[in-house]
């Protein structure tokens, strides 16, 4: 079954988002050992003013078992991301994905990332130029705008017209960065609005409300970012859901060891000089999963060693502090509900029927 044809399933297909200085093999092999994940994203991979090299794709060229490979490319030199393009084309990736989502100033300067939605000629052009570039599937991950908002409509239908497959969207603007909350409803206009498919991204902290989403709004597939740092259950409870078994909740025992796992994953695969960024950035979103009154996790980022780190952890994982964990299934503090976009998420069980069609996972990727 092909890629496009999966996403007439029932079943929400599900991505590990593109996330820079994360979504690099060891993570994206990572999050494909669970059953639940269709489609793991590279790190996006800067197409400059330099004529691009095929050992810019050394990292992202890693396919991971179990899962299909979504290659991200950012930048708007249209003869570069011409050929960055046609080098995937003779490689084992089954999407090409397009960056106009990265919110940072540097990309801002450049008129990448986000900043390609302020510019609709610019847009089409690297668009148009990538489509007729490559056979594969070719999608777009978009914000909502970058200063505004108001031509979301515009920009993604345009997307569509160029011959994108379909669209990530993550309902915040470029200007917004991370704060503030992820309009919803943003995701079900625009979803609503098109015919290619549609996927979700954006604050999905919890799997049900995940869920609920996407039977709320009408997504094809749903796109999981930090989400997965903070809550290294999430997809574990995910599939869950999604077969209609009993929810999950870890362990203290999981809790507590969880660190000491990703010391292992980390030292075996990372070398030595990117190891403790890595690790930081995990721990650090990891440790926002626990109430600040009992739990320091800023003290978690103060030592310059993974060993020392793993010591300040267990010295404050303390039962008392493991009782506030947030590793929650369906919804928790963090969750949409009691906030505006609440009236979106329906009281019903959701995906009835995503048990039968759970099974589509791996019979294809053409």
């Amino acid at each position: 079954m092909s890629i496009l044809e999966r996403f007439k399933s029932d079943r929400p297909m599900i991505f590990s988002a593109p996330m820079e200085g994360v979504s690099d093999p060891v993570f994206r092999d990572w999050v494909s050992r669970f059953d639940v994940v269709d489609i793991a994203c590279t790190e996006f991979v800067r197409i400059s003013k330099a004529k691009p090299n095929p050992k810019l794709f050394r990292e992202a060229l890693h396919k991971s078992k179990g899962s299909l490979l979504s290659v991200q490319v950012m930048g708007i030199h249209l003869e570069h991301m011409q050929e960055a393009t046609r080098m995937l084309e003779d490689h084992d990736v089954d999407i090409v994905d397009i960056n106009m989502g990265c919110p940072t100033p540097r990309a801002a300067r450049h008129g990448v990332g986000a900043a390609m939605l302020k510019d609709v000629e610019v847009m089409s052009r690297v668009v148009s130029t990538m489509r007729e570039s490559t056979s594969k599937i070719l999608s777009v991950k978009m914000r909502a705008g970058f200063d505004e908002s108001d031509w979301v409509l515009e920009r993604a239908r345009r997307l569509e017209e160029l011959g994108v497959d379909f669209i990530a969207i993550h309902p915040r603007r470029g200007c917004d960065h991370y704060r503030g909350v992820a309009d919803w409803r943003i995701i079900e206009a625009v979803a609503s609005a098109l015919t290619i498919p549609v996927i979700g991204n954006g604050d999905l902290w919890y799997a049900g409300d995940a869920l609920k989403l996407a039977q709320a709004s009408g997504v094809k597939g749903l796109m999981f970012g930090r989400p997965l740092l903070r809550n290294p259950w999430l997809l574990t409870q995910l599939h869950a859901l999604l077969l209609g078994s009993e929810d999950f909740t870890p362990t203290h025992d999981n809790i507590r060891g969880f660190p000491e796992q990703l010391r292992t994953i980390l030292l075996a695969r990372v070398r030595e000089k990117a190891r403790i960024g890595r690790y930081k950035e995990w721990i650090r979103w990891f440790g926002k999963a626990f109430a600040t009154d009992v739990f320091d996790a800023r003290a978690l980022m103060r030592p310059g060693t993974v060993d020392g780190i793993l010591e300040v952890w267990h010295a404050q994982c303390t039962k008392q502090a493991l009782e506030t964990h947030d590793f929650l299934s369906n919804s928790g503090p963090r969750s949409l509900a009691g906030s505006p976009l609440s009236e979106m998420l329906p009281s019903a069980d959701v995906m009835p029927s995503a048990k039968q069609s759970l099974a589509i996972k791996g019979s294809g990727s053409a």
